[in-house]
C-alpha cells in the first residue's frame, strides 16, 4: 500500500517514458503496439490518457482492495462481538455519545475550528487523491485520511472539514469508553480539562490533520478486546495515517499484544515501512529526514536557537496536567507497578524524541495523550493516596490556563479565536499593566 501511495504520476511518467523509448528502439515492438493501437495519439497524450484513464483507477482500486483486506478481521470481530454483547451497554453508549457531542461544543468555544488553519493539501487530496500535481512527500505519507474522505464522499473544503469533526467527536467518544471501561467515572467538568490538552485543541486549532486517526486508531487498540491480527491491522493502517505513528506505535505494541510473535511482526512491519521510506527518497537517508526541515534549518537547529519553545510547547501539550502524570508515577514506583510507570515514560519518551525530529512542540507532545490516560486511571484507583480535593483543583487550574500552540519556528506563543484567546489577550493585558 505504501508503493501504490507512492507511485506519483511524476515516477509513472518517467517509467512510461522509458517503456517507450525502449519499445521505439525495436522496430517490431514499435510496429505491433504504436502503429497498430497509437498511431492516432502523440506520445505524451498517450502517457496522459495511459495514466489518466488506466493507471490511476486501477491504483485507487487496488488501494481499496488491500484497505478492506486488512480491515477485514477487524470488522470480523465488530461483527462477533456485537452479537455477543461485549460491548457497552446502550444506555451508557448513549450517554456518552450525548455528553461527547455536548465536550466536542464545548471545546469549540475554547478554539474556533472554523476560524484555524486548513492544511489545503490534505483537503485537496481528498478531492482527488491521485491529482496531476504530485504531493509532496509528507503529505503521501498521510494518505489514509484523505482517501477515506475521498471514498465516502467526504471530500472539498465543507464535507472534509466535516469529516474532520466527525473525528474529534470519535475521539473523545472513545476516551470515555476507555475510562469506563477502566472504572473511572470522570466527572463532566474534569473531562473537559483533559480534552484542553494539545492533542485536541491541536485538532480545532488546525483544520485536517491526519495525525486525529491515528490517535482514534490507538484507542481502539487499547479500549476493545482484540485479537493480536487485529490489532496488528489496525497499527499498520496507523503507518498509513501517519508517519510519525512509528514513534509511538512500537512502544505501544510492547504492551498490548498478547504474544510475542506479535510484537516481533509489527517490528518487522515497522523496519519495512522505514526502507520504503527511505527507498522513496532515493535511497538518501539525508534527504528523507531533510524533507521536515523548516525555513532551511532541522529540528535541532531550531532547538539550539530556542531552547525555550521546547519548553513552553512541552508545558503547553498537558499544562497542569503535568502535575497528575508526575503523581501517578510516584504512585506506581511506590507500589510496584512498574510495567505501567515503564509504559507512560516511554510513551512520553517517544514523544520527547518526536519534538526533536519536527517543531510543532506542543503538538508533537500530545502524541503520548495515552500516557495522561494511564495517569488519571492511577490516580483515581489509588483513593488512600491522593486527596479528591487535590485532583478536582488540578482538573480546574488546567482549564483556566490557555491552551497555546508552541512551534520552534513559530515565534513563542501562537493561540487562534475563541475564549482561549481572549482569556489570554486579558492576562498578557493585566501583565502589561503591572510590569
Amino acid at each position: 500500500m505504501f508503493l501504490i501511495v507512492h507511485a506519483t504520476n511524476n515516477r509513472i511518467d518517467y517509467l512510461l517514458e522509458w517503456s517507450i523509448e525502449y519499445i521505439t528502439q525495436s522496430v517490431f515492438l514499435e510496429r505491433i503496439i504504436f502503429n497498430n493501437f497509437f498511431n492516432v495519439l502523440e506520445l505524451n497524450q498517450y502517457k496522459s490518457t495511459l495514466i489518466f484513464q488506466v493507471i490511476n483507477p486501477f491504483k485507487s482500486l487496488l488501494f481499496t482492495l488491500s484497505l478492506l483486506t486488512i480491515c477485514f478481521p477487524i470488522l470480523k470481530e465488530i461483527k462477533n462481538n456485537i452479537k455477543a454483547s461485549q460491548y457497552i451497554d446502550k444506555q451508557i453508549l448513549k450517554k456518552l455519545t450525548i455528553s461527547s457531542l455536548l465536550a466536542l461544543f464545548i471545546i469549540a468555544i475554547f478554539i474556533t475550528p472554523i476560524n484555524g488553519i486548513t492544511l489545503t493539501g490534505y483537503l485537496q487530496m481528498s478531492i482527488d487523491p491521485y491529482a496531476e500535481t504530485a504531493w509532496s512527500s509528507i503529505e503521501l505519507k498521510r494518505f489514509l485520511l484523505p482517501f477515506l474522505g475521498h471514498i465516502f464522499l467526504l471530500k472539498g473544503e465543507v464535507l472534509y472539514f466535516l469529516l474532520h469533526i466527525i473525528c474529534i467527536f470519535s475521539l473523545i467518544f472513545l476516551i470515555q469508553i476507555w475510562f469506563s471501561r477502566n472504572g473511572v467515572n470522570l466527572h463532566f467538568y474534569q473531562l473537559i480539562s483533559l480534552l484542553t490538552s494539545s492533542f485536541i485543541m491541536h485538532q480545532f486549532q488546525v483544520v485536517g490533520n491526519p495525525e486525529i486517526l491515528v490517535f482514534i486508531i490507538w484507542l481502539l487498540c487499547i479500549t476493545f478486546p482484540f485479537s493480536d491480527i487485529s490489532k496488528l491491522s489496525l497499527l499498520v493502517m496507523a503507518l498509513l495515517a501517519h508517519e510519525a505513528s512509528l514513534f509511538i506505535s512500537p512502544i505501544l505494541s510492547l504492551f498490548i499484544f498478547d504474544k510475542k510473535r506479535s510484537v516481533i511482526i509489527f517490528y518487522i512491519v515497522g523496519i519495512a515501512y522505514l526502507v520504503f521510506w527511505i527507498v522513496a527518497h532515493g535511497l538518501n537517508i539525508e534527504n528523507a529526514f531533510n524533507s521536515h526541515n523548516v525555513g532551511g534549518l532541522n529540528t535541532l537547529q531550531w532547538l539550539v536557537r530556542y531552547p525555550e519553545r521546547e519548553l513552553l510547547g512541552l508545558f503547553f501539550s498537558y499544562k497542569a496536567l503535568w502535575i497528575l502524570i508526575i503523581t501517578a508515577l510516584i504512585i506506581l514506583l511506590k507500589t510496584n507497578q512498574f510495567r505501567v510507570a515503564i509504559q507512560i515514560m516511554l510513551l512520553l519518551s517517544g514523544s520527547l524524541i518526536m519534538t526533536m525530529a519536527g517543531v510543532d512542540t506542543s503538538r508533537l507532545m500530545g502524541w503520548s495523550f495515552i500516557s495522561v490516560l494511564l495517569s488519571v486511571k492511577t490516580i483515581y484507583a489509588a483513593n488512600c493516596y491522593i486527596p479528591r480535593k487535590f485532583i478536582h483543583s488540578i482538573f480546574i487550574v488546567n482549564i483556566l490556563i490557555p491552551s497555546l500552540y508552541v512551534g520552534l519556528n513559530s515565534g513563542g506563543l501562537y493561540y487562534f479565536p475563541g475564549l482561549y484567546n481572549l482569556l489570554t489577550k486579558s492576562i498578557l493585558t493585566v501583565l502589561s499593566l503591572i510590569f
